[in-house]
């Protein structure tokens, strides 16, 4: 049997069962390997960490013929649509389960290839498996993990840290007073968009500062402190594209830091405080991960689009922040620390801010399933914005100015949009 009697009919059954035929060009899928590079100081060579593989992404290019070719490319625009997990039944591939993921183009060649409607769609695999149910309250399950997740941090950081020792203490209390100032510089920004969510931010950075004396020596205590100031700025009323990167950049500098960058002490008390800065160092990475759910629940969304990237990102930091801590724990379990420091981790704080994540990404897809699609439409003249408003979306009062930031229109392309310019839109 060769390739040829292995190819299939292609077609897509959407959630409601409605099955369309349909005829492609050439096909192909893309696979994303969810791999990590780390390297350590002396050691030759990375260790690569193998997180399995995303979503396998199958593109195409999705052709009716015939009398009835209109007719058929908007029933299957309209199974496409529809919210829930359909069937692709792929004509080399295979069968599998599937979201339309993305923007769904559309074209009728009425005079260069009459007889034919096209539509280009990429297809997600999906396993389902993160959505939260239906049965619930998707984004009160996100807050009761937060707060699940605040208590587990405070217990797992009071139990690791070593700070009977003065000494100890006042490493301990550089490093705070370093991430206070790191929290103050990126989230300052954002947490000033709001009243509320700057009294709170400043609260919690004036109580840590005049207490930290006390705060050193009572763990538990410090890390109710800490997480607590690092959430207080995800609540500002500020778009979530602002906050995302404000945690991000806070991140990026927390993991910066020079914890392992260094020759390894031999003495064991320095040790002790290499250990205890990374300890107090993931904390806060883990407090800033979940303070980036607390921000995607925290705001609305116009688009599915929207909703989707946000919840892409949020999976996105989850694997930076695991593929940074998995090292680091690696450094503090290696032969350079002679097992004079503890290096274990208990996991609980991890797997409840993992649990947070994982709750708010399902209540973004879910929400996602709510929102308008992305189309294109592709102008055929010079059009203002404001006729395009009217025509797409059946006003100007809200729409003129969402046309303009969800297609970027700068310049003259405001006052007027040249012919054969794609244009994004999202009926409702």
């Amino acid at each position: 049997m060769t390739w040829q009697n292995r190819v299939k009919p292609a077609a897509y059954q959407s959630p409601s069962g409605d099955r369309f035929e349909f005829d492609y060009e050439d096909v192909s899928r893309t696979t994303e390997k969810r791999t990590a590079a780390f390297s350590f100081p002396r050691i030759d060579d990375n260790y690569i960490q193998d997180n399995g593989y995303g979503s396998r992404q199958y593109a195409l290019r999705c052709i009716f013929w015939g009398d009835d070719c209109d007719r058929l490319a908007t029933g299957f625009e309209g199974a496409l649509l529809e919210p829930g997990v359909g069937k692709l039944e792929h004509p080399l591939y295979g069968t599998f389960n599937v979201v339309p993921f993305g923007r769904i183009q559309r074209r009728d060649g009425l005079t260069s290839a009459a007889n034919q409607s096209v539509v280009d769609v990429t297809f997600w695999t999906t396993t389902g498996v993160v959505y939260p149910s239906a049965q619930k309250a998707p984004k009160n399950e996100v807050y009761a993990a937060i707060e699940s997740y605040k208590t587990a941090q405070s217990q797992s950081y009071g139990d690791s840290m070593e700070v009977a020792a003065v000494q100890a203490q006042q490493s301990v209390r550089a490093v705070v007073d370093e991430q206070v100032k790191v929290a103050d510089k990126y989230l300052s920004s954002i947490a000033n968009a709001t009243e509320a969510a700057t009294r709170e931010f400043r609260a919690w950075q004036q109580t840590i500062n005049t207490g930290i004396n006390v705060l050193v020596g009572n763990p538990v205590l410090l890390a109710g402190q800490m997480v607590n100031m690092l959430l207080a700025p995800a609540r500002a009323v500020i778009g979530i594209q602002n906050r995302l990167v404000a945690y991000v950049d806070f991140l990026r500098v927390t993991f910066s830091a020079k914890t392992f960058q260094q020759a390894v002490p031999t003495n064991r008390r320095q040790q002790v405080d290499v250990a205890n800065e990374f300890r107090t160092l993931d904390m806060n990475s883990q407090a800033a991960l979940v303070a980036m759910a607390l921000s995607a629940v925290e705001s609305s969304y116009r688009t599915k689009p929207e909703a989707l990237s946000v919840a892409e990102a949020l999976l996105g930091q989850l694997a930076t922040v695991a593929a940074w801590r998995e090292a680091g724990y690696a450094s503090l379990a290696s032969d350079d620390f002679g097992a004079r420091v503890n290096a274990l981790d208990d996991g609980i704080a991890w797997q409840e801010a993992t649990k947070v994540i994982s709750a708010c990404a399902g209540y973004l897809v879910l929400v996602a399933f709510t929102l308008a699609p992305e189309r294109v439409y592709v102008t055929d003249r010079p059009r203002t914005v404001i006729d395009l408003a009217s025509e797409l979306y059946g006003d100007v009062d809200d729409s003129v100015e969402f046309l303009i930031a969800s297609n970027n229109l700068t310049g003259a392309e405001i006052l007027e949009v040249p012919r054969y310019t794609e244009l994004l839109w999202y009926p409702t």
